[in-house]
């Protein structure tokens, strides 16, 4: 009967720790998961932050430019400077921000020439300014101009957050299914595990009580064979010598 226990509480045994393994390697792989689909969803909020950024930025620029146009105050033209240096930075982060993605790649190669071109216009109606020579005439086709432009790129950005926001949900909603499943696999594969250890428990317990009554009853026995012989005639130990 020991044997049979025996067999049965070390089967139980090895299969929780081969349950553990296959658990560890299962939930190695969720997690990786998990953690990537984490990355990507806080790439996509970078990367539409981003976005916002280069289209602030370009604000700023117009914003600081009229309003030395309007005062000449040369003050101004150091926000404007400032500015214009910092905004070839922000784009190349959106580019690279945007690698992974070939659509994204074509927009923004349209999206470039034409803040090329907005700055363009903007700095000539600052050398406009700056030599006396802006007037209506001048002022009113460069205003246009700049505005056309700055609505082609509105457009342009504006689909670019639209291909963000539509990466972000779909990677949303892996992320959200990659953590319910990581979730799952711990605790399930982890109470599969404790219950294969509960029913090894118990068939050890089982095995250690039968060892113990079958070693009690050899005992017993043994005492009985003992008292018997020294209880016995003398004739019995007359034969044994």
């Amino acid at each position: 009967m020991a044997q049979p226990l025996e067999r049965t509480s070390t089967k139980l045994g090895l299969g929780a720790l081969l349950i553990f393994g296959a658990i560890a390697l299962i939930s190695y792989g969720s997690i990786h998961r998990f953690v990537d689909g984490a990355q990507w969803v806080d790439h996509t909020h970078r990367a539409m932050l981003t976005l916002e950024e280069v289209m602030s930025q370009l604000e700023r620029i117009v914003a600081t430019q009229r309003s030395y146009l309007l005062t000449g105050d040369k003050r101004y033209l150091e926000g404007y400077d400032t500015a214009v240096k910092a905004l070839p930075q922000q784009m190349e982060l959106l580019r690279e921000m945007t690698a992974d993605n070939s659509s994204q790649q074509k927009i923004l190669a349209r999206l470039e020439p034409l803040v090329s071109s907005r700055l363009a216009v903007l700095g000539r109606g600052i050398e406009l300014k700056k030599t006396a020579k802006l007037h209506a005439a001048s002022a009113v086709p460069l205003l246009a101009q700049g505005e056309a432009i700055m609505d082609q790129i509105h457009e342009l950005i504006s689909q670019m957050k639209t291909e963000e926001e539509s990466l972000l949900e779909a990677r949303s909603r892996v992320f959200e299914k990659e953590k319910i499943v990581t979730a799952l696999v711990i605790v399930l594969g982890n109470l599969v595990a404790f219950v294969f250890l509960l029913f090894a428990f118990r068939a050890l317990t089982r095995e250690i009580a039968e060892r113990r009554k079958a070693e009690a009853t050899a005992r017993r026995h043994a005492e009985e064979i003992e008292d018997l012989y020294n209880n016995a005639p003398c004739g019995y130990h007359s034969l044994d010598e």
